[in-house]
């Protein structure tokens, strides 16, 4: 029976009387194990947000030095995350990446947005600097 068909005290009495038939129903638990439980499922659930705050500071943290970083050492960085990780850091970094990608096209993308594109924007750049019209 719904809640929202309940408009009686009747009505409610034959739902509680439906709910002690299914407790009876139910093998027999002790009442303080359910909250040792519930306690342990909280402190499990406590444990792995904690984990999941601590992996996204340290990939905000990468996100922020990666650009200053020498390209070995970024890649190097990079290598060494799991390809969740490397996702959650080309969001970061606002960079789109396709869903199907394997992880080393990741980490060649991610390279090559963060360096490469960069690096041939400045030559495009200075490029009037560098070969003047005579």
């Amino acid at each position: 029976m719904e809640t929202k068909n309940i408009k009686t005290s009747r009505d409610l009495a034959d739902m509680l009387d439906h709910v002690v038939k299914v407790l009876r129903t139910v093998p027999e638990f002790k009442l303080a194990e359910l909250q040792e439980t519930k306690a342990s499922d909280l402190s499990k659930r406590s444990q792995r947000d904690e984990a999941r705050r601590q992996i996204q500071e340290r990939l905000s943290s990468l996100a922020k030095q990666l650009p200053s970083l020498q390209r070995e050492r970024a890649e190097t960085e990079i290598t060494a995350l799991t390809v969740p990780e490397i996702r959650q850091l080309a969001t970061l970094l606002e960079i789109r990446m396709p869903s199907k990608m394997k992880k080393s096209e990741s980490i060649d993308l991610l390279l090559s947005q963060v360096f490469d594109v960069p690096a041939g924007q400045e030559l495009i750049r200075t490029f009037h600097k560098r070969n003047p019209v005579p």
